[in-house]
Order: C-alpha cells, then sequence, then structure tokens
C-alpha cells in the first residue's frame, strides 16, 4: 500500500492524488467527485446535477445553477465539494460577478 503523504500519479489522468479530487481508492480517476459511504446512514452518496441549489454565505444567500452535489441513495442526504463551497464564498464576498440578483420576500412567521 501507498503512503498516503506521497503523491500518487492518477492512473487515467497523471494528476496526483494532492492535486486531483476524483481519484477513487485505488488511486483512479473515480467517475465524479462522489461516490462514497454516507456518514448518516451508510448509503452510497451519487452526483447529481442540480437545476438551482441555495446555499448560505455568512449572512447571504448565494443559487447557484447547474451545480453538482453529492446525494445519499437512501437518506437524501446533501453534500458539496469543497470547490463548490469556494464558489460559494466567493459569489458571496462579491468577487466574481454575478448573472442576476433575484428580491426575495421575507416575512415573519405567523400560524393561520
Amino acid at each position: 500500500m501507498a503512503n498516503p503523504q506521497q503523491p500518487i500519479a492518477c492512473g487515467a489522468c497523471a494528476w496526483s492524488r494532492f492535486a486531483h479530487w476524483g481519484l477513487s481508492r485505488n488511486g483512479n480517476c473515480s467517475t465524479g467527485m462522489y461516490d462514497f459511504a454516507c456518514e448518516h446512514c451508510s448509503g452510497t452518496v451519487r452526483e447529481r446535477r442540480i437545476d438551482r441549489e441555495a446555499l448560505r454565505h455568512k449572512r447571504s444567500l448565494v443559487i447557484l445553477q447547474d451545480v453538482p452535489i453529492g446525494v445519499c441513495d437512501r437518506c437524501g442526504a446533501r453534500y458539496f465539494d469543497a470547490s463548490v463551497l469556494r464558489r460559494v464564498a466567493e459569489i458571496g464576498r462579491g468577487t466574481v460577478p454575478t448573472q442576476q440578483t433575484l428580491a426575495v420576500p421575507i416575512a415573519p412567521y405567523s400560524p393561520v
């Protein structure tokens, strides 16, 4: 077994383990950034493309379109790759331009 501290070249694309998020346990490219056991129910987390996903960044809300997320096939738990969360932070800080801004209505809850 290889030392986890040593970079290993991916058999499919020659990236090192430290530069490559898509490596499976055997060191080769997997089908995507997800495909692991869910920490809640031990189901399998698989990649899905979501049309719109709303994520919070500090006191703001960021909506990403056509975003790859991990979804457990058993319990539906959602997982986000670090690259997705970095993009949310960049948009939330205003360091990258956005395509559009939406107005979101906010109201206190009151039972009917």
